[in-house]
């Protein structure tokens, strides 16, 4: 058993890890649009195929990852995730056809995407098993969107957008040479037998069903709407490219505030009302941003943002986690499967309505997705709690 010092020493290097590969992922997608558009010379709908590209790999490799992690607790499958990532931003900062980026968001690009966040986290709860360390993380995890951001505008100012995916690259190896001086997973993780469950009896398939099409539908309004803004911030408001990476971290910075309030809400507020409010601020968010104007506008837009990623993001999982428990691995993938099969879609929709419609137009269609996710949602979740009673919550 380890002992306290230890549990801080490997609580605060699987924090830096988190923290590094969150910076580098938002180095790396907040201005991937515009220089996929600016420099590549694609079109919005050549980048959204390339976002859907990404996510159909990274939801295999997510699975895969996931089903060997279960049968052996180990690092390898987290360290290979991330130099895989770190090898991918690196060429994409070399190839200039739309085939060789649409080829790298196929292979290491979208095995980094779909599968580190999952890897990380559970890499960390074998290290480290326990709510609290998973709630310590994803409010590091909001951090580090908070600075990646901003220090990727500071950086495209400086050098460029070379200079941004070498950066991402770099911290990508320090987080795998960090996870690596964390020790190894516990053999005590439990194995995978819970992951192939059926739901409980008592929850009906078709409210698990709208549960998860409700958490689908409300990750692809966020990221339709995400590949929308850059070139709506750009083009339609006339703002620097720099605007971008201040409003995706203003989005982090209130997400975290937003995230330490879910913690510290008290036991008698429903996981449900948490979520359903998510849902509704990502509604209110696309409705009032297709008519904001001044800076001061759109940062307080963004808030809402932050807010409703914050309370989907942190009470969507323990709410599905409860529903299906006690199969709370299978209950995480699932949760996880929603988000990347959003993102699979969203490229193809957000980037076909943008190269249609407008930037605006796929903002207000992303506030109409965001909408019928909170009725499906609250649909399926009002037949999940009359099926389980007052103690699911």
């Amino acid at each position: 058993m380890s002992v306290p010092g230890s549990n801080r020493r490997t609580a605060g290097l699987l924090g830096f890890a988190v923290l590094l590969v969150g910076v580098a992922e938002a180095l790396s997608q907040t201005y991937i649009v515009l220089y996929g558009v600016d420099v590549l010379h694609l079109s919005p709908l050549q980048v959204g195929l390339c976002y859907s590209a990404s996510g159909v790999t990274g939801m295999v490799a997510a699975v895969w990852c996931g089903r060997r992690f279960d049968r052996r607790p180990t690092r390898r499958w987290l360290l290979g995730v991330v130099l895989a990532g770190a090898l991918g931003w690196v060429l994409l900062s070399q190839v200039r056809s739309f085939a060789a980026v649409l080829l790298l968001c196929l292979t290491l690009i979208g095995v980094l995407t779909g599968a580190g966040f999952p890897q990380l986290f559970a890499f960390a709860h074998a290290r480290l098993p326990g709510d609290r360390t998973a709630r310590a993380l994803r409010t590091v995890w909001s951090t580090a969107w908070t600075l990646g951001p901003a220090l990727a505008a500071v950086v495209v100012a400086w050098r460029g957008y070379v200079t941004v995916f070498g950066l991402a690259a770099a911290m990508l190896v320090l987080a795998a040479v960090t996870v690596s001086a964390s020790g190894r997973a516990q053999p005590s993780t439990p194995s995978s037998a819970g992951d192939d469950r059926e739901p409980p009896p008592s929850v009906p398939q078709a409210a698990l069903m709208l549960v998860l099409g409700g958490s689908s539908l409300f990750f692809l309004a966020m990221f339709a709407g995400g590949l929308a803004l850059p070139l709506y911030l750009t083009r339609t408001l006339d703002r620097p490219d720099s605007f971008v990476g201040v409003m995706f971290s203003v989005t982090a910075g209130f997400e975290v505030l937003a995230s330490l309030v879910v913690t510290l809400l008290p036991a008698r507020v429903p996981t449900r009302s948490v979520v359903l409010t998510g849902m509704v601020l990502m509604v209110a968010y696309f409705g009032c941003l297709v008519f904001a104007r001044s800076s001061l506008a759109l940062v307080l837009v963004h808030a809402l943002r932050g807010a409703a990623i914050a309370g989907v993001g942190a009470a969507g999982l323990h709410y599905l986690q409860q529903m299906l428990a006690p199969a709370v691995g299978r209950a995480s993938s699932l949760f996880a499967n929603s988000a990347t099969a959003a993102g699979i879609v969203s490229g193809l929709v957000g980037g076909t309505v943008v190269t249609v419609l407008g930037a605006r137009a796929a903002l207000a269609s992303s506030g109409g997705i965001a909408m019928l996710a909170v009725l499906m949602f609250w649909a399926g979740s009002r037949r999940v709690d009359s099926a389980r009673g007052p103690g699911m919550r």
